[in-house]
């Protein structure tokens, strides 16, 4: 079970800060992965090369990743693609766990899925849920 849940408002309230969050994310990630192109294109985890400027630059997209990363755990979303902008806020729906649904684009949060059947379940909320 979830640590926390939200109902729908708290969880739509939170979106324009969880938007901001994938910002940051996606800007670290494709600062990680010029890095990894930079270096000739290895799946593993670059290490920064002895230039300051490269290596400042690194250690720069590796802080921002971990405080935006922080700062969705202190919310209690998940994020579940970084580059579709799928979130999920975790929720209690008819007793069971359950996950109120966001990709990027929507307006708000309109649909919802149990939490072991992911974006393949997604449903949309009944008319007037709050």
């Amino acid at each position: 079970m979830s640590e926390k849940h939200f109902n729908l408002d708290e969880a739509n309230q939170l979106l324009p800060e969880v938007k901001d969050l994938l910002e940051l994310i996606r800007l670290a990630v494709d600062g990680f992965e010029a890095q990894r192109v930079s270096l000739g294109g290895s799946e593993q985890v670059p290490q920064p090369p002895p230039d300051t400027f490269v290596a400042w630059d690194y250690f720069r997209h590796v802080a921002s990743f971990h405080a935006a990363m922080l700062r969705v755990r202190e919310i209690g979303c998940q994020i579940k693609d970084v580059r579709k902008g799928l979130v999920d806020f975790p929720t209690v729906i008819d007793g069971a766990e359950a996950c109120l649904c966001w990709q990027e684009g929507e307006d708000r949060i309109r649909f919802w899925h149990r939490a072991e059947d992911g974006f393949e379940g997604r449903k949309p909320l009944p008319e007037g849920a709050h």
